[in-house]
């Protein structure tokens, strides 16, 4: 709400730097009928703000009155606290420069973005899309005091109305589902499914969305969005045992990098290859832990396997016994942490997780380390149960540094080494990756031999073919002994149209890449289909 005197000033204020279109436009009536169009091969963007961080987004003041803007994440929303507002307070005015929060990316052109927002104020708060700068972007805005609900154009720092309803704007303290629908030059806003504005306007091709208030503290939540894109990124993040233990500000590094530019790296998922702690009796490591990994809580999907070092304590006892507790209290404490089973209830050890991007549906099996016998054959009735779906094996140890699955007799390191009734990679080939068609994808860690002379990481790659002739693309990354990792992680950039996945490899701790051939490389003619829920054919 404005102060009265401040009411009085705001009619007469001109807008500097901008010019105000005002005429009369009828409200989308006939149009709202029309079907809504649809988003091909969807990139999923969601922020619950339940970690109550704001990664990602960025604030940007127009108004100049009653500020400054105050976007804060708390209570697992959302909160713009000020009365921030500018320009004329007359109804007929467009211009209604207030406070924006932006997130996305600019390259972003089709989008379907829903946000859920309540006030009790009275003036106007709403949305923004495509949203280049402060000069050029769409926003939908609703008034309860003036009576409007408006779609309006600002290109070139130049206001023009879209669409307008001159009715009450709101409700105070009612929840409203305010949803955006753009595709090329068709621009739809629906209020709790009805359309309530649409207009077909293709001056601003792309750009963020984000939220806007202007006099009216407002809440928001549960910001989602389905984005076209010509690619989409898997977040591999290695052993981080010594980060927890003696550096846990590069793990921080590297989850608030996730978060903060998901949407320019376009990612749809992070997997966490195990060995998230080092000693798991020590109650610190865990507490850097759920520091670190909450970030990216109620912003990306991520799964954590389960190393050695988050199972097993590092004596001499053989064999060695499996603890769960840790780290099933760790998963506990993780913000939005999402499975879709377990292979055993209130154990996050084994676990699966469905997501899809791009038009291709996965299925990821986080399997423990050295996943015995009965988990493997839980993990094939799994697979077997989604044929449709790419799947992705998380373990904590799989793949060597040489490039050969693991499983050579001798080697102190292996599961069976602590543990005999524990599967080494070769038998986890052998039993599950092999004899299930639709499995595509290895990710494992664990190694720290060097990869050659002259290097202290351990990376290795492999692409060999599974009982139905098939590619399987099997990948070992882990940095640890390069003094404890350096905080670099691996991005899987997938291209399903063009069947390449790039892989790169940067730590956002030193901003930096590994260029060489073992850690920026592609794979190539990799089926990824079209998530139609056919199954890949066999070839």
């Amino acid at each position: 709400m404005l102060q009265a005197g401040r009411v009085r000033a705001a009619v007469i204020a001109l807008v500097v730097g901008a010019t105000v279109a005002t005429a009369a436009v009828p409200a989308a009536t006939a149009a709202a009928a029309a079907p809504l169009p649809t988003i091909e091969h969807p990139l999923g963007f969601t922020d619950t703000f339940d970690n109550g961080r704001t990664d990602g987004w960025t604030a940007v003041t127009e108004g100049t009155a009653a500020g400054p803007a105050k976007w804060v994440a708390r209570n697992g929303a959302l909160q713009q606290t000020s009365n921030v507002y500018g320009g004329s307070a007359a109804p007929t005015s467009i211009a209604k420069p207030g406070t924006m929060f932006v997130a996305g990316s600019p390259r972003w052109r089709d989008y379907d973005f829903s946000v859920s927002a309540h006030t009790a104020d009275d003036d106007a708060f709403g949305v923004v899309f495509r949203y280049t700068d402060r000069n050029n972007y769409y926003r939908f805005s609703m008034d309860r005091e003036r009576k409007y609900r408006r779609l309006v154009a600002k290109v070139g720092g130049r206001y023009r109305t879209l669409a307008q309803s001159r009715v009450v704007g709101y409700r105070p303290g009612r929840s409203y589902r305010i949803r955006v629908v753009a595709v090329g030059a068709d621009l739809t806003v629906l209020l709790d499914g009805a359309t309530v504005a649409r207009a077909h306007d293709a001056t601003l091709p792309a750009g963020r969305f984000g939220l806007y208030t202007w006099g009216a503290p407002t809440t928001f939540d549960s910001v989602t969005a389905s984005v076209r894109t010509d690619f989409f990124s898997i977040a591999v993040l290695p052993d981080t045992q010594y980060e927890v233990r003696d550096a846990p500000q590069v793990l921080n590094a590297q989850t608030r990098w996730l978060a903060a530019n998901r949407a320019d790296q376009n990612l749809a998922m992070v997997l966490h290859e195990g060995d998230v702690v080092d000693d798991l009796t020590d109650s610190r490591q865990w507490s850097n832990a759920v520091t670190g990994l909450d970030q990216l809580g109620g912003k990306i999907p991520f799964v954590v396997a389960a190393g050695n070092h988050d199972v097993q304590t590092s004596k001499d006892d053989y064999p060695r016994p499996v603890i769960t507790a840790p780290f099933n209290a760790l998963i506990g404490k993780l913000t939005d942490y999402h499975v879709d089973g377990r292979f055993a209830r209130d154990d996050s050890r084994d676990t699966y997780h469905l997501f899809s991007a791009g038009g291709v549906d996965f299925l990821v099996l986080n399997l423990t380390f050295g996943a015995p016998d009965d988990v493997l054959l839980w993990a094939g009735q799994i697979a077997d149960r989604y044929p449709a779906r790419h799947v992705i094996l998380l373990t904590h140890d799989y793949l060597g540094q040489n490039d050969a699955v693991r499983g050579e007799p001798g080697d102190k390191y292996l599961p069976s080494s602590y543990n005999p009734t524990l599967n080494d990679g070769t038998a986890i080939r052998d039993r599950f990756v092999l004899t299930h068609p639709n499995v595509q994808f290895a990710f494992s860690g664990h190694v720290i031999a060097p990869t050659r002379p002259g290097v202290t990481y351990s990376v290795g790659r492999l692409v060999s073919t599974n009982d139905a002739g098939r590619p399987v693309y099997q990948t070992l990354t882990n940095y640890q002994s390069m003094r404890g990792g350096q905080g670099y992680l691996r991005i899987f950039r997938v291209f399903p149209a063009q069947s390449r996945i790039d892989v790169v490899t940067y730590s956002p701790s030193l901003h930096t890449y590994l260029d060489d051939d073992d850690n920026r490389f592609s794979y190539t003619d990799v089926d990824l289909g079209r998530g139609d829920g056919a199954a890949p054919p066999v070839p």
